[in-house]
């Protein structure tokens, strides 16, 4: 997450004129990072078994049982926003870039990234970029500056998550 914050900072700096000297290369090559999201799924089967056989029950820590719903409601919720955010600002962005920018540029991209050792099919050389008109393009700015936020907000409930499953721990010690 801290990755994709770093370009996403980077992408906005770019297109907000806060960078002199723009490095072609190192700005397409954050674009097509902002358009990548993790999503935090934990896994919940041992929950959901505990729960719908009724051995939640054997838990004789009532607090323990309070934390592991708080857990799992919270991080239930977390997936469900962040897949609705992947279905809908994600695209867009995508879209936006598309219009942006070259179309090439994705498959250098992922040549590059992918392929180091192969001989590009798309040279980022090749790809033209016209600044002017994308520092001009509002949608792209707001797009990428809505995804940036979103990861931000993903990164502090990570936080909570990681904070809540210490104190499941301490409840489970205890």
């Amino acid at each position: 997450m801290n990755f994709y914050e770093k370009e996403g900072y980077y992408s906005l700096d770019v297109l907000e004129g806060r960078i002199e000297e723009i490095d072609t290369i190192k700005f397409l090559k954050s674009l097509v990072w902002n358009n990548h999201y993790h999503l935090h799924q934990p896994s919940t089967s041992t929950y959901e078994d505990l729960i719908s056989s009724g051995n939640i029950k054997l838990l004789m820590n009532n607090n323990l049982k309070v934390e592991l719903s708080k857990y799992y409601l919270k991080n239930d919720w977390m997936a469900q926003f962040g897949q609705r955010a992947r279905e809908t600002y994600w695209y867009v962005m995508r879209e936006e870039i598309f219009k942006s920018v070259d179309p090439f540029m994705m498959g250098a991209f992922y040549e590059s990234e992918y392929y180091p050792n192969k001989i590009p099919t798309i040279k980022y050389d090749d790809i033209v970029v016209d600044f002017t008109v994308i520092k001009k393009h509002k949608s792209l700015r707001n797009a990428i500056a809505r995804a940036l936020s979103l990861r931000v907000w993903h990164r502090s409930n990570l936080k909570f998550s990681l904070n809540k499953v210490h104190v499941i721990l301490n409840e489970i010690n205890q």
